[in-house]
């Protein structure tokens, strides 16, 4: 079990002074914010000394970058980040225990979820990573984190039950100005079978499916009241990956295939063109949207919106992230990856200009 450092109000006050203070951002040319037709530069990143892969999957939206490193080949995947061309491993891979990075903003601090397979279960927490430094969120405020925003404050959630009732997702926000407090965002409406929380956007809006045995359904949850994601004519089974700038995507069954979706900020719902292989989608707050994972050598799809862009990269090229500047970040699976599960690679990202 790890030690819960923010277990304290004084704990907390030293995250403040760690993750604090986050609004300002770097000065840097220009971003790339749209997909619009240009010359993709593909930048390998590189590993820490005796790593063998790595993968980014989150970007601070100007050059930096964090993800996943695998510091030993007989463990998993620790945490790691890419700033001025080097490689950082912040947390060296553990036995049982597997991390996701979820979300990157300007100051360069990301955010993870992390699982660890205990003997009577998983047992879920969170972390923040600032410069090399960890923070961990208490568990019984945070099972899961969605974003951190540029100003520090980090949403995510928990599950909340008694011994005589199910439990209930409740959405959180910790505030980088009052580390002391774990502000309620909402509640998560009860449902038959299951929910899950999948993502949350810069102004606190979180973004979930609930779900029975026969049926799913997509909900934003803002300002305490939840607003259903609604489909398209012809559109069924719809699941949902991304939330930025209002807008959501995900993936539905059209016409009897597999297809990306965009639910944009105004209700409209467009079938994204050549999106049957596309993955799990991710996008920016200027509507760039990438595809999580190349076919065969087609590369990485790229929209606009609504309108196909582009392929970038070729066979391997795996999308994981879209930074808000335009850059993707991800991997190449290399030979030595390419039969784990999911594949493994080289960590990389992907230019426009």
């Amino acid at each position: 079990m790890r030690s819960r450092v923010l277990g304290s109000a004084a704990a907390l006050g030293t995250a403040a002074l760690l993750l604090g203070s986050l609004g300002a951002t770097p000065a840097g040319a220009a971003p790339h914010t749209s997909a619009s037709a240009c010359a993709w530069t593909r930048t390998t990143l590189p590993l820490t000394p005796g790593a063998v892969f790595g993968e980014v999957h989150a970007t601070d939206h100007h050059g930096g970058a964090s993800g996943l490193i695998r510091n030993d080949p007989a463990l998993p995947d620790g945490l790691g980040s890419w700033k001025d061309g080097a490689a950082s491993l912040d947390r060296a891979g553990v036995a049982f225990m597997t991390y996701e990075v979820i979300d990157q903003n300007g100051s360069g601090t990301y955010v993870a979820n992390s699982t660890y397979g205990w003997i009577t279960g998983p047992v879920y927490g969170a972390v923040a990573v600032k410069d090399g430094q960890i923070t961990y969120f208490p568990s019984y405020e945070f099972e899961g984190v969605l974003d951190i925003a540029e100003n520090g404050d980090v949403t995510g959630w928990t599950k909340r039950g008694t011994a005589t009732s199910n439990p209930t997702t409740h959405i959180l926000r910790w505030n980088a100005d009052r580390p002391t407090e774990f502000t309620e965002l909402g509640q998560v409406p009860d449902f038959p079978v299951w929910d899950r929380p999948v993502d949350a956007d810069e102004d606190g809006a979180v973004l979930y499916s609930v779900g029975s045995s026969s049926s799913t359904r997509n909900y934003v949850l803002r300002d305490g009241r939840s607003i259903e994601l609604k489909n398209t004519a012809g559109l069924e089974k719809t699941t949902v990956d991304a939330i930025s700038n209002g807008r959501v995507v995900g993936h539905g069954v059209h016409e009897g295939k597999r297809v990306g979706v965009l639910w944009d900020n105004d209700g409209t719902v467009t079938v994204l063109p050549n999106s049957e292989n596309s993955g799990e989608l991710e996008i920016n707050k200027s509507g760039m949207i990438v595809g999580g994972a190349s076919s065969a050598a087609d590369g990485i799809p790229v929209w606009q919106l609504g309108t196909f862009v582009t392929r970038v990269g070729g066979a391997g090229d795996v999308a994981r992230t879209v930074g808000d500047d335009g850059t993707i970040g991800g991997l190449t699976v290399t030979p030595a990856g390419a039969d784990l599960r999911p594949p493994k690679g080289t960590p990389a990202l992907w230019h426009c200009g």
